[in-house]
C-alpha cells in the first residue's frame, strides 16, 4: 500500500464531506498516542469482501473468522493530517427504560450462571442492544472520540451498504518486529479514579487470568512458547 499524502485538516475535512454527500466509503483511524488522522478513501460503492485478509485496505472483520464476512475499504486515496482537537466526549445519556429488554438481559444472566455451574464455561460477557437519537456530525464525532481517548486506537468506518462503525480500543491485537510478536490480555475493569492506582479484587484478577491463560493456550496450540509478563493496570 502506497504512503499517504499529507494534507491540511481543512482540505481533508472537505474531501470527507464530499465522500459522505456522495455516499462513498471511507475509513479514519488514529494510532495510540498520535494526534493525526489516517484517511482511506474509496472512489466507488463496491462492497469488497476479503475473508482471508490478503488485500490492502482498512479491514472490518467479524469475531467469527469462519463466517467469511470480512470486508475492506480499498485505499484508492490515502491521506494523513493533524486533526482539530475536539471537545472530549461528555457524559453519555442512559438508554431509555425498556422493560422487555431488561427481562431478556436478566434471563441471559440466569442462563450464564447455570452454564458456569453445570459446565466448563468460566467467563461470560453479556451485552444488550439499544437505540439512541444521533444527530452529531461524523467528523466532529471522530474528533471528540480522539480527544477523549488519545491512548486508544480510534477508528471510524463508513460504507453506504454497512452503515457507520466507530470506536476506541485500548487493546493491541498484535505487533510484530520481524522476530517477536506481542499481544496483550486486557480484562477486569473498575471505575477510574483519575491517577489513583486501582485496588484489584479477586473477581477482577481471576477474570484477567482467564483471558491470559486463553491467549497463552492459543499460542502453545500453534507451536509457540509464550513469555508472559507481569500484570499491570491500564
Amino acid at each position: 500500500m502506497h504512503s499517504p499524502k499529507r494534507i491540511k485538516y481543512d482540505t481533508l475535512s472537505g474531501l470527507l464531506r464530499e465522500q459522505i454527500e456522495d455516499e462513498l466509503p471511507f475509513a479514519l483511524y488514529s494510532l495510540p498516542g498520535q494526534h493525526e488522522i489516517n484517511a482511506v478513501l474509496q472512489t466507488d460503492k463496491e462492497l469488497i469482501g476479503d475473508p482471508k485478509g490478503t488485500q490492502h485496505g482498512f479491514h472490518l472483520a467479524p469475531f467469527d473468522p469462519e463466517s467469511g464476512n470480512a470486508l475492506l475499504i480499498r485505499p484508492d486515496f490515502l491521506y494523513l493530517s493533524k486533526f482539530n482537537k475536539g471537545e472530549p466526549a461528555g457524559g453519555v445519556s442512559p438508554p431509555p427504560e425498556d422493560t422487555a429488554a431488561g427481562e431478556i438481559y436478566q434471563n441471559g444472566v440466569r442462563r450464564a450462571i447455570d452454564e458456569i455451574i453445570s459446565g466448563p464455561l468460566h467467563k461470560v460477557v453479556l451485552t444488550r442492544r439499544f437505540s439512541l437519537p444521533f444527530q452529531e456530525d461524523l467528523l466532529q464525532l471522530f474528533e471528540r472520540l480522539s480527544s477523549s481517548f488519545p491512548s486508544a486506537f480510534r477508528y471510524l468506518w463508513y460504507h453506504p451498504k454497512t452503515g457507520t462503525w466507530t470506536g476506541a480500543s485500548p487493546e493491541i491485537l498484535m505487533t510484530y518486529d520481524g522476530h517477536r510478536a506481542r499481544t496483550v490480555s486486557l480484562a477486569g475493569t473498575k471505575p477510574s479514579k483519575g491517577e489513583e492506582e486501582p485496588q484489584w479484587g479477586y473477581k477482577e484478577l481471576e477474570e484477567q487470568q482467564i483471558v491470559t491463560d486463553y491467549i497463552a493456550g492459543r499460542f502453545r496450540k500453534s507451536g509457540h512458547d509464550p513469555q508472559i509478563g507481569e500484570t499491570g493496570s491500564v
